[in-house]
């Protein structure tokens, strides 16, 4: 059970690492709220996005906070979760999709945009469509290796 017990203590480093995040997250939507819309007040309609998107990410966060608390309670949806993660086909599946890897750079590059989307608001929604269509991609990728492994 040493698998288990170290398990444990990387769901509790996931959870402190979402905690962080998710303080980062209400930092940037809190400047939004006092910065942004007063400093540019002709472009509500971006503002409102870029507050809108924390927002999204807080409520995401919360989430799984409470899932990871979940997880940790219940030592059969713990070990359904390790075994599931440890799982050689799912990790081959997850190499050959690059799912993690994309997901990262997707939301760096949507995090990249949102400045953007003051200065140009055709980059902005170049980089938007970018980002998801790798995320698309992705997906589809992993759904194909899904059926053919």
């Amino acid at each position: 059970m040493k698998g288990m017990e170290n398990y444990k203590k990387t769901l509790k480093d996931r959870i402190a690492l979402v905690l962080i995040l998710c303080v980062l997250a209400l930092l940037a939507m809190m400047f939004g709220v006092f910065y942004l819309k007063e400093r540019f007040p002709g472009q509500e309609h971006i503002t409102d996005y870029v507050i809108g998107f924390f927002t999204g990410l807080e409520f995401a966060f919360v989430f799984l906070i409470g899932y990871y608390y979940r997880v940790m309670r219940d030592e059969k949806l713990m070990r359904a979760m390790f075994l599931k993660e440890n799982d050689e086909r799912q990790i081959l599946i997850r190499m050959k999709s690059g799912i993690k890897v994309v997901s990262v750079l997707s939301i760096l590059i949507i995090i990249a945009s949102l400045p953007v989307a003051y200065l140009s608001y055709e980059a902005f929604v170049a980089m938007m469509i970018v980002a998801f269509t790798q995320l698309i991609f992705s997906g589809l990728l992993k759904l194909y290796w899904l059926r053919k492994l």
